[in-house]
């Protein structure tokens, strides 16, 4: 099995610029266009919750690729869910 993990973050190894959330307001086009072919090339996306709140929106969904959040409470997201699509989860 082979993983690949994505992430953007800053010259100083920061997942978010000074407590700004919103990745899209910092990081580049370049960044963005990149991040997109990745997601197109796998079948499995695995994120965490913020990262789904904060891409929740532009999510595809399609039969064949599956993403999983990792949450504490994946109840929340119980109408989100598209099984084989779109799942939540505590697990470790």
């Amino acid at each position: 099995m082979n993983v690949t993990l994505i992430m953007v973050e800053t010259a100083d190894g920061k997942t978010t610029l000074w407590h700004d959330p919103v990745v899209h307001g910092w990081s580049s086009d370049e960044d963005l266009s990149h991040f997109r072919g990745m997601i197109q090339k796998y079948d499995l996306i695995v994120m965490g919750r913020k990262t789904y709140e904060s891409v929740k929106t532009a999510i595809q969904l399609s039969p064949g690729k599956r993403r999983i959040v990792m949450t504490h409470n994946p109840n929340r997201y119980h109408a989100d869910t598209v099984p084989g699509q779109l799942e939540f989860t505590s697990d470790t």
